[in-house]
C-alpha cells in the first residue's frame, strides 16, 4: 500500500504528514480543531507551537532531561536510559528523533547524526534501516533520502508514540 501525502497551508498554520491515509487524515482533522481555535495565537518559539496548546503535545522539559543528554553547540542529543521496550533499538530510535525535535528544534535528522547517536546511547547497530523498517512501515516515521544523505523524521503517529516511551520508561 503506498503511502498518502498531504501538506496543507491555511495563514500562519501548516500541516504535513506521510503514512496510512487513515492516520493522515485522522491527524489533519486534529491539526485543523487546533488550527482554526480562536485561543491558539503562533508564538515565536516555533511554528508548530501555540499559546495555551500545542499542535503535538510536547513532554515536560523535567521529564526530556531525565531521558536526554543534549549539546546544542555540537547538535547531538543521547539517551541517559533505554526505553521500556521489547524492542529497545527500534525503541530508542523514536526516542532519539524526538529528542532532537524538541531539544534542538531539528525535525529531519541525518543517518550519520543518528547512528552517532544510538552509538553514544548504547545501541550497537550496523545500519539505521535495520531498525527503522517496522517504524516507517507502521507510519511513526519517515525517511528520505538515500545512504549517508538519507534523513529521518518523525510522524504525528510517531510523535506520540514516543511520548508514550518516555512515560512509560519514566515509570521503571
Amino acid at each position: 500500500m503506498a503511502d498518502y501525502k498531504l501538506y496543507v497551508k491555511k495563514g500562519d498554520f501548516e500541516f504535513s504528514a506521510e503514512g496510512p491515509e487513515a492516520m493522515v487524515l485522522r491527524d489533519l482533522e486534529m491539526w485543523k480543531a487546533l488550527a482554526f481555535d480562536p485561543q491558539n495565537k503562533p508564538t515565536e518559539r516555533s511554528e508548530g507551537a501555540y499559546q495555551g496548546r500545542t499542535m503535538e503535545n510536547e513532554t515536560d522539559p523535567s521529564d526530556l532531561s531525565r531521558i536526554f543528554v543534549s549539546d546544542e553547540k555540537k547538535g547531538t542529543v543521547s539517551l541517559k536510559l533505554f526505553p521500556r521496550s521489547e524492542d529497545k533499538n527500534p525503541a530508542s530510535l523514536l526516542l532519539l528523533l524526538l529528542g532532537f525535535r524538541q531539544l534542538l528544534q531539528k525535525d529531519e535528522v541525518m543517518v550519520t547524526e543518528l547512528k552517532a547517536a544510538l552509538k553514544q546511547s548504547g545501541c550497537v547497530i550496523d545500519r539505521i534501516d535495520d531498525i527503522a523498517g517496522k517504524s516507517l512501515s507502521s507510519g511513526l516515521i519517515n525517511k528520505g533520502g538515500r545512504g549517508k544523505g538519507g534523513r529521518y523524521s518523525l510522524t504525528n503517529a510517531g510523535v506520540r508514540a514516543a511520548q508514550e516511551l518516555i512515560f512509560a520508561t519514566l515509570q521503571q
